[in-house]
């Protein structure tokens, strides 16, 4: 709720800004609709670097020892059973 918020006030402040130093009406709202878009992107950004971190690490410290054969083999991905 917070963060949605605070985006309305930058949105609010990046079109009065843009009004004021005699930008046009439309490039203001194509500002805003950049605006919007950026928001939603970092938000799904942050969704799916949860879900990546949440599945990983419970991965990564279920096993106490492994190989050396083992350890180089995870980064490429071909350490999955």
């Amino acid at each position: 709720m917070a963060v949605i918020a605070h985006d309305f006030c930058d949105r609010l402040n990046t079109v009065g800004l843009m009004l004021l130093h005699g930008n046009a009406p439309r490039r203001a709202m194509a500002m805003l609709v950049l605006d919007a878009v950026q928001l939603y992107l970092g938000l799904l950004a942050g969704f799916l670097l949860y879900i990546g971190v949440s599945d990983i690490l419970p991965e990564a410290h279920s096993r106490a020892r492994r190989s050396r054969a083992s350890q180089g083999r995870s980064p490429a991905g071909a350490d999955r059973a």
